[in-house]
């Protein structure tokens, strides 16, 4: 028997508590079924769909399995999901294979010698203390990481939680290509660790003016774009230019054609460029 490891304070997690209400309790009984059944068939955290439309009763589901990626408990992936961080604190299939034998010896001797230390004291009464030797704890180990349980961490955390789906919300509806949203939401949920939400939004702001003037299969994908961290790259207008120097020289060039060639000529070759006609000629348009 393989153990499956769970917080004692999962109940209270912020990523437990910013699930939908009236899914919460189908939500988190998928997930446990479903952390069950990967360490019962050691498959690493990993959950092919069909398990879903199984563990649920339903094809319903899905939208139950979407709701705890959506929070962060679980990952899509091309096949199905993957369970966040399952590896972090759960053995993987090599080491629990290698070591199946070895821990059934170990729980086996564990066993009795706890015993012994809950019933009997060196004067032969009985006693009720819990099994201390290192050994034997093997207990679950947190999943998720555990947080303080104070009331002002736990709302703090909770704000938190739901800040950044709804960060990843904005992403998704200001990001011109809408491919892969639930691989786009795993990279989004990995790239705050690197960045926090302001700076991933405030560079996806830089990118927009460039990418209006592209077609849109010169946009990387979104889980490309935040995979690479392109939020700190300097924008570009897709022929490697950076778009805010191509104005301010292009309007250089409008006002020397002003001067030695007229306005008429500035104008023609401004034309498509209605912000700097505006700028150079102050909103006359002809």
């Amino acid at each position: 028997m393989s153990w499956a490891k769970i917080d004692d304070q999962f109940h209270c997690h912020p990523k437990v508590e910013a699930l939908e209400i009236d899914t919460t309790l189908a939500a988190v009984g998928l997930y446990f079924l479903a952390l069950s059944w990967s360490a019962a068939t050691l498959t690493e955290g990993k959950i092919p769909r069909h398990k879903v439309v199984r563990f649920s009763g339903s094809a319903t589901g899905y939208a139950l399995a979407e709701e705890l990626v959506r929070v962060g408990l679980w990952e899509a992936t091309e096949d199905g999901y993957q369970i966040h961080d399952y590896l972090e604190y759960n053995p993987p299939r090599e080491y629990a294979l290698k070591h199946k034998d070895e821990l059934s010896q170990m729980r086996s001797r564990a066993g009795q010698k706890g015993a012994e230390a809950r019933w009997h004291s060196k004067d032969g009464k009985p006693i009720a203390n819990t099994m201390a030797n290192d050994w034997q704890n093997d207990a679950p180990v947190p999943v998720p990481v555990p947080v303080p349980i104070t009331r002002s961490s736990k709302r703090q955390n909770l704000a938190s939680a739901i800040a950044d789906t709804r960060a990843f919300d904005s992403f998704w509806e200001t990001y011109p290509v809408k491919t892969g949203k639930g691989a786009a939401r795993t990279a989004w949920n990995k790239a705050l660790k690197k960045a926090d939400a302001a700076t991933i939004l405030a560079g996806l702001a830089s990118h927009l003016p460039a990418w209006a003037e592209q077609e849109q299969r010169f946009i990387p994908a979104p889980k490309k774009w935040l995979e690479e961290e392109r939020w700190d790259d300097t924008p570009t207008n897709g022929n490697g230019v950076d778009p805010a120097r191509e104005r301010r020289e292009r309007l250089a060039s409008a006002r020397d054609m002003l001067e030695f060639r007229g306005e008429d000529a500035a104008r023609r070759y401004l034309r498509g460029h209605d912000d700097l006609i505006t700028e150079l000629f102050g909103g006359t348009h002809v």
